[in-house]
């Protein structure tokens, strides 16, 4: 029975990587097809600036140069059913590799058993990775709390020692295992993946969503492997365990025990879910290499098959151009261009907590004490009501009257501008944190400089600043996604991408002043170290300051484009949704195409590219206060409006945050608060009957005492009474008398 479900299985694994192959293959040209699309119908409006988040070209990457510095540090690790529905402990590493081209800030995360094999791949070739133990898998005896947490401070203080070895932290296998290698095909590669996936979920009736969004909250989501588990596991596995099940109800007895037959199945089912897993990931990693060969050469034949057929859209698209610009020709572009200039001059000084540190720096005060300064005035960022309206654009605009769906959309972006100025609040004081052990050393050599020690103290402080940086990273997407909650998933995915790119170039801001500064003595140190400072910070100031502008005026056209799906989209999509059909039913692999989701696509891009006019005459109003000095300052909001459009305070893990407990998800939380209720209420219940109690007993102890005192004033009467006997002599005797009969009768 075993091995006959194991054979189906696994042939039908067998088929599932076969058709995720070929979705992948057409998703690769749907993807393509698009942005040649996207190109020719971004050619209807003239586009100024180019795009916020414009690729690297594989020349651009400087992919050959070692790290100045490069490190991993455990942060925390979290419990959670994987991939394979068995539950494993998952570990969260921020990992740095600090150049002054193309570094990489990045958080991954791994199971122990890949964090060991990784131990043993490379203590053979690179000794010094064993020069301390690494916790070892646990074969026999006892797995409770105690022995994870224990495990846990092992393997922080592994990686805290050996990451600060050179010959550990850079060597290529080290970098590549935690993804520190500059890789510029990963981004299309894991695009194309997750669509491909995402198709053969909505074929097979697959919650996407889910699957992935957990894999998400797990941290898995670019890992390739767990994520073709998640859904060999809901294709494949969901059938094989009812196999199972029937199979166990077939042959066992019926005397046996429904409940134990249930046990019986579901052990079998937990086995069957890790050979899935188990036999995903070792196929997979089997052909991952090779797939993607065929998949970045298969994009490049692309690319060259895509000149005839943008030539036929532009062909296409000539009179809509034709049409939109004679619409828009009352709109001139020149102030939108000026503008974006102005935003890309912009330097340092501009900010007055970077104006005064870099005068104080020229003055010769101490590095590290102005670095910690400006990090303080960056704290007020957080004051979010003083410095939001430097990016929210203004209401009651009159281009409402040319565009006027934009009006609908002011509270999201509203949102949206809170949103970047938590991001930029995070990023500022991260890049303060991240100078200062730079910072440090400038004081220390303006005081005693070694030449010949130099660059050895520059790796170290880079080492210790990059980790400061991936530290704060940690946290940035959890920020990001809670606060633009609302404003839709597109919108997020731009703002995430801003962060990641963001901080690596603040990694790259770093390494560059790092490896520029060459003081001659200890009595231009603290010169050379501004001028080089200078130089780089306003470059950095200045391309970001425009991609930051952008990414708000994208995010609003953005905004406006999911409006109008809102309000057309089911027309397009039904559109959309016949011609797939169509299709669907020719040979594979045309079967496979999707020429519906074009449709969808140029929709969306003529929408985008028809408002973006409209979005930057509204943006000028409030950019000029970023790009004129002479332009003034906006009028600030009242605070307690913050709290209708922030979701919440950005969240900022400190240095010295106790990681040795797993991390809990929102859902166990809440779990956790309704039993801590539970367990209040029992308690108040407890404490109000101990009150109930004690209030009886107090009165049962006041009763008795009041019976007492009536007894006490009764014998005081009687012993008042028997003195009037004793003084009459009679009475006395009488009572005697009874006394005795009673005495007598008593005994009787």
């Amino acid at each position: 029975m075993a091995q006959e479900l194991i054979e189906e299985t696994m042939t039908d694994i067998g088929k599932f990587l076969g058709e995720f192959a070929l979705a992948y293959t057409t998703t690769l040209v749907n993807i393509k097809i698009e942005a040649t699309i996207a190109d020719v119908i971004n050619g209807v409006v003239p586009q100024s600036g180019g795009s916020a988040n414009e690729e690297k070209s594989l020349d651009d990457k400087d992919t050959k140069v070692k790290p100045i510095a490069a490190g991993v540090m455990l942060v925390s690790y979290k419990q959670g059913a994987g991939p394979d529905n068995v539950e494993h402990r998952y570990y969260d590493l921020a990992a740095w590799s600090i150049k002054p081209k193309d570094s990489v800030v990045t958080n991954v995360t791994f199971r122990h058993r890949q964090l060991l094999s990784l131990f043993n791949s490379m203590k053979k070739r690179v000794p010094e990775v064993a020069s301390i133990a690494f916790p070892q898998k646990k074969m026999f005896g006892k797995r409770d709390y105690t022995f994870y947490s224990q495990r846990f401070g092992g393997m922080q203080k592994y990686y805290d020692t050996v990451s600060r070895n050179p010959k550990v932290s850079l060597d290529d296998e080290w970098l590549k295992f935690f993804k520190l290698k500059a890789d510029p095909a990963a981004a299309l590669r894991i695009q194309v993946f997750t669509k491909a996936l995402a198709t053969i979920c909505t074929k097979n009736s697959i919650d996407w969503e889910y699957s992935f969004s957990y894999a998400q909250r797990m941290g898995l989501e670019a890992s390739t492997a767990d994520l073709l588990k998640i859904v060999a596991i809901e294709k494949v596995g969901r059938d094989a365990a009812h196999r199972v099940y029937e199979k166990v109800v077939e042959v066992t007895p019926g005397f046996i025990p429904g409940s134990v037959k249930t046990k019986m199945a579901n052990s079998a089912e937990g086995k069957l879910f890790v050979a899935i897993g188990t036999t995903v990931e070792t196929g997979w990693k089997g052909i991952e290499q090779g797939f993607n060969k065929v998949a970045d050469g298969l994009g490049s034949a692309m690319d060259k098959a895509m000149d005839p057929l943008k030539s036929m859209f532009s062909k296409v698209m000539g009179p809509c151009k034709d049409f939109v610009a004679s619409k828009l020709s009352a709109m001139s572009e020149e102030k939108g261009d000026e503008m974006d200039e102005a935003l890309k001059n912009v330097k340092a000084a501009r900010f007055p907590p970077l104006k005064d540190a870099l005068a104080a720096l020229a003055s010769g005060a101490s590095a590290a004490e102005t670095c910690r300064k400006t990090m303080a005035r960056v704290e007020d960022l957080n004051c979010t009501w003083k410095y939001v309206t430097y990016l929210q654009y203004p209401s009651g605009n009159p281009v409402f009257e040319w565009f006027p769906p934009i009006e609908n959309i002011v509270e999201k972006h509203n949102r949206l501008a809170v949103a970047m100025l938590d991001v930029v609040y995070v990023m500022g004081r991260g890049l303060c944190r991240a100078f200062e052990p730079l910072c440090e050393y400038a004081d220390k050599a303006a005081n005693d400089y070694d030449e010949k020690k130099h660059e050895e103290e520059v790796a170290k402080a880079v080492w210790n600043g990059g980790k400061r940086l991936a530290l704060d990273f940690l946290s940035l997407p959890y920020t990001t996604w809670r606060a633009c909650w609302w404003c839709g998933n597109e919108v997020t995915q731009q703002v995430l991408t801003f962060c990641k790119e963001t901080v690596n170039l603040q990694a790259d801001l770093l390494g560059t002043v790092a490896s520029t500064w060459k003081p001659s003595s200890k009595s231009d140190a603290k010169a050379k170290f501004h001028d080089t400072l200078r130089v780089a910070l306003d470059a950095f100031i200045g391309e970001r300051t425009f991609v930051l502008a952008s990414i708000i005026r994208d995010g609003s056209i953005q905004l406006v484009a999911d409006l109008f799906t809102e309000m057309f989209g089911e027309t397009v999509n039904e559109i959309a949704g016949t011609l797939n059909d169509l299709v669907s039913q020719l040979p594979s692999p045309l079967s496979d195409l999707k020429p519906g989701d074009i449709i969808i696509a140029i929709f969306k891009n003529l929408i985008k590219v028809t408002s973006n006019a409209a979005i930057k005459r509204w943006a000028a109003a409030t950019e000029q206060f970023i790009a004129n000095p002479n332009a003034g300052t906006p009028p600030s909001w009242k605070e307690e409006l913050v709290a209708k459009f922030r979701s919440s305070p950005p969240r900022i893990r400190n240095d010295n945050d106790d990681n040795s407990k797993p991390e809990v998800s929102e859902e166990d939380k809440k779990k956790k608060a309704a039993k801590g209720a539970k367990k209040d209420d029992k308690k108040d219940d407890k404490k109000k009957d101990d009150k109930k109690k004690e209030k009886k007993d107090k009165e049962d102890s006041d009763k008795e005492k009041e019976e007492d005192k009536e007894e006490d004033k009764g014998e005081d009467k009687e012993e008042g009474g028997d003195d009037a006997g004793e003084a009459g002599g009679d009475e006395a005797g009488g009572d005697d008398a009874g006394d005795a009969n009673t005495g007598g009768g008593g005994d009787e």
